[in-house]
C-alpha cells in the first residue's frame, strides 16, 4: 500500500473542519489530514512550508474566499489538487471554480463523499 495522501483542510467553522478531518482520517489509511487552517491567508502561509497533495477549501470565509485562495495555490503550487467544499454550489460557482483550476466542487450536503473523492482525484492525477 502506498503512503497516505497528505491533506490540508481550510474552513472557518470549527465543527465543519473537525467533521472533514474525521471523515478523511477514517478513510482506511488512504488519506490523512496533516494541516488545518481557519482561512485562506493562514492556508497560504502554511503552504510556504509544506506541500500537501490535496487542499480542501471552504468557499465562504473571512478574508480570501475559497476561489481566491485556490487561484493563489494554483499559481504557487500547480501540482496541488484543490477541492472546493461549499454549502452553496451553483452553476456560476462551478464555472468560476473550473477557471480557478479547482479539481472538484463538493456540496457540504455531500461531505461524506470527501474521502472517496480525494482518493479518486489523486489516483486520476
Amino acid at each position: 500500500m502506498s503512503a497516505p495522501t497528505e491533506v490540508m483542510i481550510v474552513d472557518d467553522e470549527p465543527d465543519i473542519l473537525e467533521l472533514m478531518k474525521a471523515l478523511v482520517d477514517m478513510s482506511g489509511g488512504h488519506a490523512t489530514v496533516h494541516y488545518e487552517a481557519r482561512n485562506g491567508e493562514e492556508a497560504l502561509r502554511l503552504l510556504e512550508h509544506c506541500a500537501p497533495e490535496v487542499v480542501v477549501l471552504d468557499q465562504v470565509m473571512p478574508g480570501l474566499t475559497g476561489l481566491e485562495t485556490a487561484a493563489r495555490i494554483r499559481d504557487e503550487k500547480p501540482e496541488t489538487v484543490v477541492i472546493l467544499c461549499s454549502a452553496y454550489v451553483t452553476g456560476p460557482l462551478l464555472v468560476e471554480a473550473k477557471q480557478a483550476g479547482i479539481a472538484l466542487c463538493l456540496s457540504k450536503n455531500n461531505i461524506t463523499r470527501l474521502p472517496e473523492e480525494i482518493r479518486s482525484l489523486v489516483h486520476a492525477a
